[in-house]
């Protein structure tokens, strides 16, 4: 080190001495990267002075804040990935403008068929409903089938991102509000069965058959009424659904709406049972109830194991029975009158 230096009297060329190399926290040079000097290496951070992509005081790009012209961005230059896994990434993300792009570039991009998942399909089931609209102006095929599921069947199954508005703008391209899948499951059945109101709403505003059955016998009352989903419930019966129709296990809409504390539904949707009607099926149920309680062994239970509202819960848990909790505890008191069962209602065994 030379003498001026030893008596701290650098040659300082920005942050450096030219003579022994020493550095100080001044004069750096920031001109090629706003972040690190490029005559010491110091970093700092936050410094950029970013136009989109590019950094407008040293030149330094970015990977984000692109000004994309088709594939290519006009500040940098960079290329967007292409090809069919660019293009069903583009639709997920529902970025129209790249989904052009791509297209523009490859038209051949409409017609992919990924596993049966066509674009339509994969628009469908993220719920992008620009994308979709978009890709029906290329004539591709609204009905066609994934597994046996149309692009209907995807957003009724998935109810992702706008799932209404994209079954709306697939119904007025004339996809098939009845579409069946290999289970024979509609639309409507798949919407119902997830508690998809605004798309049950779109479905029956269309046309869909409110009582179709799928290959179990059910319809998307059941699916409804099952999972306690009440608006969805409160649609289809508006819509005039059968409450009373029995699928494969025997269960009805009816029985499963009062599992779950829905019979207010039946009600105010003008399904309630007719007194004279119930008075008549009394006898039937009567039958049933016995039955059950054979199977459940009441015998072996003492009288503090068995009571009205243990009974009447357990019941319940038989949805084919189709019956209220009021109407079970009917046909159980007409039972105990008649000596059949024991003496439920009063807690306590008949002697």
């Amino acid at each position: 080190m030379n003498l001026k230096c030893r008596l701290d009297f650098h040659h300082w060329d920005g942050c450096r001495c030219s003579a022994c190399g020493k550095t100080r926290d001044m004069g750096h040079n920031w001109s090629k990267n706003c972040e690190k000097c490029s005559s010491c290496g110091k970093t700092r951070s936050g410094s950029h002075h970013w136009d989109g992509c590019k950094c407008s005081a040293c030149g330094k790009t970015r990977d984000e804040g692109h000004k994309w012209d088709g594939l290519k961005c006009s500040e940098c230059g960079k290329m967007r990935p292409s090809g069919p896994k660019a293009f069903y990434n583009a639709i997920e993300e529902g970025s129209l403008e790249y989904v052009k792009a791509l297209l523009k570039a490859d038209p051949s991009l409409v017609f992919l068929n990924n596993g049966s998942m066509t674009p339509l399909h994969w628009a469908a089931y993220w719920g992008k409903k620009d994308v979709a609209a978009f890709l029906l102006t290329s004539k591709v095929e609204v009905n066609a089938k994934n597994g046996g599921k149309t692009p209907l069947h995807e957003v009724a199954d998935e109810g992702n991102g706008d799932a209404a508005g994209v079954a709306k703008v697939l119904l007025a391209n004339k996809a098939d509000v009845n579409a069946r899948d290999h289970e024979g499951w509609t639309p409507l059945h798949a919407a119902a069965a997830k508690g998809l109101a605004d798309v049950v709403e779109v479905l029956l505003a269309n046309g869909a058959d409110v009582n179709a059955k799928n290959n179990k016998g059910q319809t998307a009352l059941h699916w409804a009424a099952g999972k306690a989903y009440s608006d969805v419930a409160k649609l289809l019966l508006a819509h005039k659904a059968d409450v009373n129709v029995r699928d494969d296990n025997g269960e009805t809409p009816r029985g499963l709406l009062a599992r779950e504390n829905l019979e207010g539904l039946l009600t105010a949707s003008g399904n309630a049972r007719n007194r004279t009607e119930w008075q008549s099926e009394i006898p039937i149920y009567e039958n049933k109830v016995v039955a059950i309680l054979g199977e459940l062994r009441l015998d072996d239970k003492t009288p503090e194991d068995v009571n009205q509202n243990v009974v009447i819960d357990t019941l319940r848990g038989f949805p084919a029975l189709g019956l209220s909790r009021s109407e079970i505890a009917e046909v159980l008191e007409n039972l105990e009158r008649k000596g059949v069962v024991p003496c439920i209602t009063t807690s306590a065994w008949c002697s």
